[in-house]
């Protein structure tokens, strides 16, 4: 099988048995990000901070191609450190959907942690062990202050044409994200930029690949109803209009 027609059938089969929060528009425009890295002949694996029970990560990992593994960076049971309230406590069925929804051959590691209280030689032992990454799903802590902290960790271990995905930007509930967010791109120590915002995701990637994941998302998904090519940050990014 594919990885497309994998994450097709992820889609239809499994998406919706597990709690979460995903806008099911996505999957063209991950299948595309899938698409653009294969050519690059990039390889990297794949990371979430902040994974509640899997849904997305899931999705993230029927992109992957053994031996290619996910880390998933979450606080866990260990809900004292979730301060926001962005998720409604701890995971529930993580491990069960992993078990149940993983793609053969893709393995997981687990680090329980709060990713605002890492060390750097923390940091640089996760980089060591299991980076670098080519997908980085941000999805942590909302405050501006975990926002900062996550993107740039994110930044520093991410594989060169690799993509970072921020979860509500732009959500009214939490502002802290879109602060965050802003603050990261426009203070001077940011190397990625946005290149496409659909349903509350921002996806960034290094300045040295924009140009190209800007053209060929345009040119395969602009003439499409709700879609539009913008300034944001200075940089031309794609955005969908939620329906």
């Amino acid at each position: 099988m594919t990885m497309t027609a994998d994450i097709q059938e992820y889609w239809r089969d499994g998406l919706d048995q597990i709690e979460g929060w995903v806008d099911r528009r996505l999957l063209d425009y991950l299948v595309l990000i899938g698409e653009i890295q294969r050519h690059m002949a990039l390889t990297g694996n794949i990371a979430e901070i902040g994974v509640f029970n899997g849904r997305f990560l899931l999705a993230l990992a029927h992109l992957a191609a053994p031996p290619e593994k996910c880390v998933a960076i979450d606080v866990f049971e260990e809900q004292k450190y979730n301060i926001d309230g962005s998720s409604p406590g701890a995971p529930k069925s993580f491990d069960a959907n992993w078990e149940r929804f993983a793609p053969p051959g893709v393995s997981l590691v687990k680090i329980r942690a709060d990713s605002l209280a890492l060390t750097l030689p923390e940091r640089i032992d996760i980089c060591r062990q299991h980076g670098p990454f080519r997908l980085f799903s941000v999805d942590g802590g909302h405050t501006v202050d975990h926002v900062i902290n996550d993107l740039a960790f994110a930044q520093d271990t991410l594989a060169l044409g690799g993509v970072i995905m921020a979860d509500d930007y732009f959500h009214s509930h939490w502002p802290g994200v879109t602060e965050g967010v802003q603050n990261f791109v426009t203070h001077g120590t940011s190397k990625v930029k946005p290149f496409l915002h659909i349903g509350n995701k921002l996806f960034l990637c290094p300045v040295s690949v924009h140009a190209q994941y800007v053209r060929i998302f345009n040119d395969r998904m602009g003439q499409r109803p709700q879609h539009k090519l913008v300034r944001m940050f200075g940089w031309d990014t794609l955005a969908v209009v939620n329906r």
